[in-house]
């Protein structure tokens, strides 16, 4: 039987005699080729602020992405420390992968370890190419908003997005 530039055989046209067996062959191999290019990769991502930047101290960032294709999928989670400073102006994370529009957007939630009626959703959209950022429903996540951040305080996210 004759291969695909990937490796996939397919049947001959000569072939075809009990051609449900060569749809389940080439069934098995489309997906063992689908779950092999799945691997999730980590990366940190840059915490900055539009006036001045936070510095994560003792706490901790970590992201993760796949990219499949043009599509990449991204997540990560800030843990605030007790030496963390916020910084000033509404807060910006880094990208793993450049995105090929500001069209995009995902979600997350923020959690205030000491007040569970603080916790709430959050949205996420582009703000540049390499950049996403954050917003409540009192405006942009920010060293006061829509609390004062203190330590074990969590923002996780995830985004969805085609590459550049």
């Amino acid at each position: 039987m004759p291969d695909t530039s990937l490796g996939i055989t397919y049947p001959a046209s000569s072939g075809h005699a009990r051609i449900w067996e060569h749809f389940q062959t080439l069934a098995d191999q489309v997906d063992a080729l689908l779950l092999a290019s799945r691997t999730w990769t980590s990366y940190t991502p840059v915490w900055t602020a539009a006036s001045s930047n936070p510095a994560i101290g003792n706490g901790s960032i970590t992201g993760r992405y796949l990219q499949w294709g043009d599509l990449v999928f991204a997540s990560g989670l800030i843990s605030m420390g007790s030496s963390t400073t916020y910084g000033s102006g509404e807060w910006r994370l880094t990208l793993p992968v450049a995105a090929a529009s500001l069209a995009y957007g995902g979600g997350g939630g923020i959690v205030d370890a000491s007040n569970s009626t603080n916790d709430r959703a959050v949205g996420i959209n582009l703000y540049s190419a390499t950049q996403i950022r954050f917003f409540t429903a009192t405006g942009p996540a920010s060293a006061a908003v829509p609390f004062a951040w203190q330590n074990t305080d969590t923002v996780n996210w995830t985004a969805v997005y085609e590459a550049a």
